[in-house]
């Protein structure tokens, strides 16, 4: 026993002198050689700063550290919607980044940011009003060490991993809102961008003998004292993996399918509220009138049911109006929306059956509520690439969570039950939270989104939270759950966050 405890006071005697050894030795690799530098320069920072994106538009921008870019949008005063593209950015690796805005005046105001890996709805509180224009300041930060997004818009500040930058690839940054045209009743532009700054910092050269001693003792300094790090950590990405695993199965072509990314040609959207676009890659939604929007969504959410009646549009639309006069503006909107649908090519709007019909073709135009029915149809889905497809759609968010018609209500609740009992019943069956924590959490997340109190979404939540080994995330979600239940229903949540776990 005292010759095994004289071993442990050698063997630790030995391990402090070692690391003292490694940490005299990178005290004078990294303060006492490079001093002189550090002396003759004492910025160690270079910073360019411009106010166009840069004045050569065929420029690549390489993210050395850090990115930021500032400037302020504008939207005339009497503008009640707005929704197009503010700033694309595009890659040397055919990579691209787009930053929307959603705006309805005292309805809805969001920005989206989306990527080939990622997309992201966030609230933005309201424009200020000065003058005879309203105004709002976004600050977009890009760090290439973290590969991290941060948007600031105005005291609100929001982060966006996995938004796919490469540190090697190069970046072309263009506001694109004047390709939208909007002009508001002046005929004035609708929206202005002004004030844009643009900063690069990057970081003063190292010379690379430094990098060489450093990664040489690194090295060996790991392989003497880190094995049991090294453990742990493999441990860790063993259930982190599946979060990697699960954005190459959404992202990338699984047994054929084709990668996900949001088409704006061709396509029409009732995830996430109603879009369209046209053959062009035109937003024409604006286009669509309260009263066209209606019909149009009455005939594609009714289609799939053999049709709409003219006698349910009148009761519909035109219940105040005489037959005759109900006749007459069916068939002037009908023509309408034909005129605005042959945009989108090959369409036709048919009562040929006796009742109203929007025949689409589906191998031209996208519809992600046609891509939803398909699932549907297939009734219980068991297999991950089937759960893979309910995810994309509904990650957009909920079905038409724009419009709140009536008659709306039993599509809405059809597609909220579907959604929730498929995603229950799969990750009850074939999702191990310990070792898939990230499929966890997109399911967790895309229950919420049409049912925000839901207590298996918090278990799920709170249980993958805790596999990563982000307990404080986990607290933080349960603590959320609790007090916007006590918000919808006046009473506190009956189980504790132990109960939840």
């Amino acid at each position: 026993m005292k010759n095994t405890k004289r071993h442990n006071i050698s063997r630790n005697r030995f391990c402090s002198q070692r690391l003292m050894f490694v940490s005299i030795l990178l005290i004078s690799i990294f303060v006492i050689t490079p001093c002189e530098a550090l002396f003759a320069q004492s910025d160690n920072n270079v910073t360019e700063k411009n106010d166009t994106i840069p004045p050569d538009k065929n420029r690549y921008i390489y993210l050395k550290k850090r990115m930021q870019l500032d400037f302020d949008v504008l939207l005339q005063p009497q503008q009640q919607t707005y929704f197009g593209p503010l700033l694309q950015i595009n890659s040397n690796e055919n990579d691209y980044y787009n930053l929307f805005l959603d705006y309805r005046k005292g309805e809805l105001q969001q920005l989206i940011v989306y990527s080939k890996e990622n997309l992201r709805k966030l609230p933005i509180p309201r424009f200020k009003t000065d003058g005879n224009e309203q105004e709002i300041n976004i600050k977009l930060t890009l760090f290439q060490q973290k590969n991290e997004f941060t948007l600031q818009v105005g005291d609100t500040l929001y982060t966006i991993n996995n938004l796919g930058f490469e540190p090697k690839a190069g970046y072309k940054f263009a506001f694109v809102a004047d390709k939208e045209k909007v002009l508001d009743p002046s005929g004035k532009p609708a929206l202005q961008i002004s004030n844009i700054h643009f900063i690069e910092t990057t970081d003063k050269h190292v010379p690379k003998s430094i990098w060489y001693w450093f990664l040489f003792i690194l090295i060996i300094d790991l392989l003497v004292f880190s094995g049991v790090h090294i453990r742990k950590k493999l441990l860790r990405r063993k259930q982190t993996a599946s979060a990697v695993q699960l954005e190459s199965e959404i992202d990338m072509p699984q047994n054929g399918l084709p990668a996900y990314t949001p088409r704006t040609t061709n396509a029409i959207y009732l995830f996430g509220g109603f879009h369209i676009y046209d053959m062009e890659g035109n937003n024409i939604t604006k286009k669509f009138t309260p009263l066209l929007k209606e019909l149009f969504l009455l005939l594609i959410t009714h289609t799939p049911e053999k049709g709409i009646t003219s006698e349910r549009l009148k009761e519909l639309l035109w219940f105040d109006k005489t037959e005759q006069s109900a006749k007459n503006n069916r068939a002037v909107n009908i023509g309408k929306l034909r005129s605005l649908l042959d945009a989108l090519g090959e369409n036709e709007v048919s009562n040929k059956t006796g009742s109203w019909e929007l025949l689409l073709n589906t191998e031209s135009i996208y519809v992600d509520y046609y891509e939803y029915l398909s699932l549907y149809n297939r009734g219980k889905l068991t297999t991950r690439e089937d759960i893979l497809k309910l995810l994309q759609l509904t990650r957009q968010g909920g079905f038409l969570s724009d419009s709140g018609y009536e008659w709306l209500d039993r599509f809405k609740a059809n597609v909220s039950d579907y959604v929730i009992d498929t995603l229950v019943s799969y990750s009850e069956t074939s999702v191990n939270t310990t070792t898939e924590p990230d499929m966890a959490l997109q399911i967790a997340d895309s229950i919420s989104v049409f049912d925000q109190l839901n207590e298996y979404a918090l278990q799920l939540r709170v249980n993958a939270y805790a596999a990563l080994g982000k307990h404080s995330l986990a607290k933080k979600s349960y603590e959320k759950f609790a007090k916007e239940y006590l918000n919808a229903y006046g009473e506190k949540f009956n189980k504790s966050f132990t109960e939840i776990r």
